[in-house]
């Protein structure tokens, strides 16, 4: 080889080798990145690093846990009848976990004498998945609507069904109905079509929404409930280390769903802010189910930061500087709009507010409008607001001081 093919050859091995090196460099950065957000989260769960042990992951089928599956799991630890993981002090702690979360009245519940049926059928009226009921005419009854892995979506009617099960089938007194999903998620409030409507209001005091993992961990389920049941299962090794390791399986869950959650985020804001990558995007997310609500959970964080508080139904709320007793809101279930804390707004302003929304230029965004106790809102598509979470977020803004300002206007 001659002596400047030589010189070529090394040039292009150096190129070479300072590229290879640039791409682990790269690589070595993200894995830290994924190492330091796995550690935060052991420590923010109080997860232990010593033992990866779990009975529930070894019996994981296609890497899949199915809600039956928990459904079995929790209705067992509730009934005093199951001797390996049953008691009735467990049923005790879920009962105030709901008083605590729901703010629902539950006094008195017979815990000498209840039963709890798991997945049974109730014909056309649909399959209660959990339900505690007291042995007796009238007796107080709870049901679960469990949602923990999240693949099950709400059936029309559903909770209403339920409730007509329990109140007009079993002639029992329904006193709470839980919901349970993994992170906080209120049931689809506009499924109830039909003579089921009339269930609708008789539903919302009974309802307690207890997530299984969640930011002030002492009232979600995993915290507020199962390890609870595993301290006071201390005498009892069995129980204790089942429910244990049980809790610990929903923990990890969560680890791995937040790390892949800001992966997400990070990744789904370089293709909308790119040109080039924007239109193929859209067409990507037709299947993506995840889209809005990790561009949600990103625009809430900010909200909350800047002049936005959240109130006991997760509505974010943004009080008027003119007046305290009006408020903008926006939520998880795709409504924004304007609310009133107090007496609520007269028929006639109702109409303008509607109006008012209804104006705004983006029609793709904001759907279309409805009234509700005193509230006046609209559905909209967060999802259309394309960009980075910068640009959504400023354009959030604008439009709350948008529609402020033209509301105070009618306020006057």
């Amino acid at each position: 080889m001659k002596t400047e093919e030589l010189g070529y050859f090394f040039k292009d091995l150096d190129k070479f080798y300072c590229e290879y090196y640039t791409q682990i460099l790269e690589l070595v950065r993200r894995l830290d990145g994924i190492h330091r957000e796995r550690r935060n989260i052991l420590e923010k769960y109080n997860l232990s690093n010593d033992s990866s042990f779990n009975i529930f992951e070894d019996l994981l089928i296609d890497k899949k846990f199915f809600e039956i599956d928990h459904s079995k799991i929790i209705a067992k630890i509730l009934d005093s009848k199951n001797v390996v993981i049953g008691n009735k002090k467990h049923l005790a702690l879920f009962i105030n976990l709901i008083k605590l979360r729901g703010n629902i009245s539950i006094d008195n519940f017979d815990f000498e004498n209840y039963a709890v049926e798991r997945e049974k059928s109730y014909g056309e009226l649909g399959r209660i998945d959990i339900l505690i009921y007291e042995n007796k005419e009238n007796g107080k009854c709870i049901i679960i609507e469990n949602k923990i892995t999240g693949s099950a979506p709400d059936q029309e009617n559903q909770l209403s069904r339920y409730y007509q099960i329990v109140k007009v089938g079993l002639n029992k007194n329904l006193v709470a109905i839980v919901y349970l999903p993994f992170y906080y998620k209120n049931p689809d409030d506009c499924n109830y079509t039909g003579e089921y409507k009339n269930h609708k209001e008789k539903i919302k005091p009974l309802l307690c929404v207890i997530p299984a993992i969640e930011h002030e961990k002492e009232l979600d389920f995993v915290h507020g409930f199962l390890d609870k049941c595993a301290e006071i299962s201390d005498t009892d090794q069995t129980k204790a280390v089942c429910i244990k390791q049980y809790s610990n399986f929903i923990k990890s869950k969560a680890e791995k769903e937040k790390i892949i959650m800001n992966q997400n985020k990070q990744f789904l804001e370089k293709l909308l802010s790119d040109e080039k990558t924007r239109e193929i995007t859209e067409d990507i997310v037709e299947v993506w189910n995840d889209k809005e609500s990790i561009i949600y959970e990103e625009l809430k964080t900010r909200l909350l930061k800047n002049s936005f508080y959240s109130d006991s139904d997760e509505n974010l709320l943004r009080d008027f500087a003119s007046n305290s007793e009006v408020f903008l809101f926006i939520n998880g279930n795709s409504e924004i709009g304007f609310g009133h804390k107090n007496s609520g707004f007269e028929k006639k302003l109702m109409k303008d507010l509607e109006e008012v929304l209804r104006l705004e230029e983006r029609y793709n965004f904001l759907e279309f409008c409805d009234k509700d106790e005193g509230w006046v809102y609209s559905n909209y598509t967060i999802g259309t607001i394309l960009g980075s979470y910068d640009n959504m977020y400023n354009y959030l803004c604008r439009l709350f001081d948008k529609l402020e300002n033209e509301a105070v206007k009618l306020l006057k």
